[in-house]
């Protein structure tokens, strides 16, 4: 009897240290900035649509992104996402789950490239190369608060020049940080980021943007989502606000 109690109780563990830790039971895949820690499951495929408005000095400018991630195991996943401004982007990612309780983390990696025309008022002419780290942190006891950060550099080579000389952006490396939490309820997820990139360290470089942005995603289905976010401009540098929406789709095994 002893031995049968033990074991229900240890499952009973796992099975709740499972919900804790499972975005999906919490309807939340994705955020707006940052990448959140978790891999696609192997075998699963998730689509998502990205549409966004900036608005910045009174100009505005649309963009739509389409990717497609896929778990290749429990803890890998591979990316391919491209977006209307002419940028390609491929991606992987290698999660390490309960490095501690409720602790995780993850390394990832972009590479960006240009297919546009470098003349064209989207492209700033750089192949980006950007290797970042991830870390969550879960809060059970707080509503299944959890807090994210996402940190990396964007090492850039200047895949070519536009005609005028003078349009070149400098070639200047650049350092991200995302920080940011979100809180379920049941079907919705609230959440709030602060986004800070920057290249002025080096190269003449001439970014600083910061960006607050709070946002609402909503799971309606076991496989749909819709989220909303309104990323606000927080110094001269950076957009006036944005507009971002998103739809995602996944299937699996």
């Amino acid at each position: 009897m002893q031995i049968c109690a033990k074991s229900t109780v240890q499952q009973g563990l796992a099975i709740a240290l499972m919900l804790s830790i499972s975005p999906r039971l919490w309807g939340i895949e994705e955020v707006f900035h940052a990448e959140l820690v978790y891999p696609q499951e192997r075998g699963e495929l998730q689509l998502s649509l990205v549409p966004s408005l900036r608005s910045q000095g009174g100009e505005r400018n649309t963009v739509t992104t389409l990717a497609v991630e896929y778990g290749l195991t429990e803890q890998w996943q591979v990316e391919v996402a491209w977006d209307s401004s002419g940028e390609v982007e491929i991606g992987s990612k290698y999660a390490w789950m309960q490095l501690r309780p409720n602790l995780h983390m993850a390394a990832a990696f972009d590479l960006r490239y240009p297919l546009n025309d470098l003349d064209s008022d989207f492209s700033e002419g750089f192949i980006e190369y950007e290797p970042s780290l991830l870390l969550a942190r879960d809060f059970p006891r707080l509503g299944n608060l959890q807090l994210f950060l996402q940190t990396g550099i964007g090492l850039v080579e200047r895949a070519g020049h536009h005609r005028e000389l003078n349009d070149d952006e400098p070639a200047a490396n650049e350092f991200s940080l995302d920080i940011g939490l979100f809180v379920p309820r049941q079907s919705f997820t609230w959440t709030t980021e602060i986004s800070w990139s920057n290249n002025r360290w080096n190269r003449g470089g001439e970014e600083n943007q910061l960006l607050l942005t709070p946002g609402l995603v909503w799971r309606f289905a076991d496989a749909v989502e819709i989220s909303f976010g309104i990323p606000i401009g927080l110094n001269s540098d950076s957009d006036d606000y944005r507009l971002v929406g998103q739809f995602i789709l996944e299937w699996g095994d």
